[in-house]
């Protein structure tokens, strides 16, 4: 019996590193998609919506993001957005975006922040997407996401979209 008690403890070891946001499982409301960056000025960003029965993934789903402005030891919460679900940080010529779809298989849809994500700018319109989360590669000359579509033959789930228009990278 001691044998189980040392492997099944009742004493759980707390988490390692600094807990950034929490939701109760009893809520019905679980933490997702995260995502990090790191901004020119050394600033954290971080970022995850609310999935799950008691949530709004298929309607209107939330997405929020925190800063840390001494390499993750502290977190506060700067941006809060309404459909926005399955989002991604990046950073492209100074400027902080995040992009993902507006609900569930929604839309895809981006945001830009030059202000340290403290402020972001509104979608103006959005793609069909049908997408799971996936994170951005920056090269130049613009960024590009392999983002699934979560239907149909594996050769559609894996196909490359350049996203936003040409404008939005210049």
């Amino acid at each position: 019996m001691l044998v189980l008690f040392l492997v099944f403890g009742v004493c759980a070891a707390p988490p390692p590193g600094v807990i950034i946001d929490h939701s109760p499982a009893s809520s019905g409301v679980y933490i997702g998609s995260p995502s990090i960056t790191i901004l020119p000025n050394g600033q954290y960003l971080t970022s995850h919506d609310f999935f799950g029965p008691k949530s709004a993934e298929f309607e209107s789903p939330t997405t929020v993001v925190f800063a840390s402005a001494d390499r993750g030891q502290n977190w506060q919460k700067v941006a809060s957005f309404r459909s926005l679900f399955w989002a991604g940080l990046f950073v492209h010529r100074d400027a902080a975006y995040i992009m993902g779809t507006d609900k569930h298989h929604g839309h895809i849809v981006i945001r830009r922040s030059t202000d340290n994500g403290r402020t972001w700018t509104e979608p103006v319109d959005s793609t069909p997407a049908n997408s799971l989360p996936a994170p951005v590669i920056t090269p130049r000359p613009r960024p590009s996401s392999s983002m699934p579509d979560g239907f149909g033959a594996l050769s559609r789930m894996l196909r490359a979209a350049r996203i936003g228009a040409c404008a939005i990278w210049r």
